[in-house]
């Protein structure tokens, strides 16, 4: 199973991804000149789901938006249906 969360947003470059997805990085990216967040984040997400034995990743094209995806393995995962 993969979730995925999209925005319509300014959207990152590659450069900035990578940025992103340290610890405290953030990036240059902003609405009105306003840089919100620690930086923790993204990091901290994708250290969560890999200690699952899952996969975080982020998809993203400036002025397009971003998605976040991750996948769990299956034994990970707990059904309520």
């Amino acid at each position: 199973m993969v979730l995925k969360v999209v925005d319509t947003g300014i959207g990152m470059t590659a450069s900035e991804v990578e940025e992103a997805m340290l610890p405290f990085g953030r990036t240059t990216a902003s609405i009105n000149g306003v840089r919100e967040g620690t930086g923790l984040g993204l990091s901290l997400t994708r250290g969560l789901i890999e200690a699952h034995g899952g996969v975080f990743w982020i998809e993203s094209k400036r002025g397009l938006g971003t998605t976040a995806a991750l996948q769990l393995p299956a034994n990970r995962v707990i059904s309520q249906a």
